[in-house]
């Protein structure tokens, strides 16, 4: 366990190189990360992964858990870039694969949805009343039907695929055409 700099004292770039970090992980493998500039911050990068390190080994830490806090971190055009693969995986044809991520992509958009924690199922259905009762060149309901099917189908894959805990979109009901 331990902080230190690649380069000597000596040299000039030893203030603009970054400080590095040596810890022990749960499995009692050395590991080396690269931190920042600033030596405190670099400390405190270093507790925490010793901290988490002894949390995973103890088994207080549910790798289940991690991983879905890694996957909120993602933006969420590359869980639907993701979405967009596995639909053609399935061999669904180009026309609707492309109508259905741009379905999805315009509601998220329109939402302002930066991450997938940001799926929020009255936002979504908020923006697709707007674009039904919006005066110029209004959706019809089986537009609105078909972009709110898009958008629930995307956060069901993302709950299958342990993105997401709990699929948001789930209780949104299809209006009647």
């Amino acid at each position: 366990m331990g902080l230190f700099k690649r380069v000597k004292r000596s040299d000039p770039k030893w203030k603009t190189s970054p400080w590095n970090i040596k810890y022990k992980d749960h499995k009692g493998e050395w590991k080396y990360e690269s931190a920042c500039t600033d030596k405190g911050a670099s400390e405190e990068l270093l507790r925490k992964r010793e901290a988490d390190s002894l949390r995973r080994a103890r088994g207080l830490l549910d790798p289940h858990e991690e991983r879905l806090a890694a996957q909120a971190n993602r933006s969420v055009d590359d869980h639907l870039e993701d979405f967009e693969a596995s639909l053609r995986a399935k061999n669904n044809s180009a026309a609707h694969t492309a109508e259905t991520v741009n379905s999805i992509r315009a509601a998220l958009a329109g939402t302002n949805t930066a991450s997938i924690r940001d799926i929020d199922a009255s936002r979504i259905v908020g923006f697709l009343e707007g674009l039904r009762t919006r005066k110029k060149r209004p959706i019809g309901l089986r537009s609105y039907n078909k972009h709110l099917k898009a958008c629930k189908a995307f956060a069901a894959w993302l709950v299958k695929e342990r993105r997401l805990p709990l699929n948001p979109l789930a209780h949104c009901p299809v209006v009647n055409d």
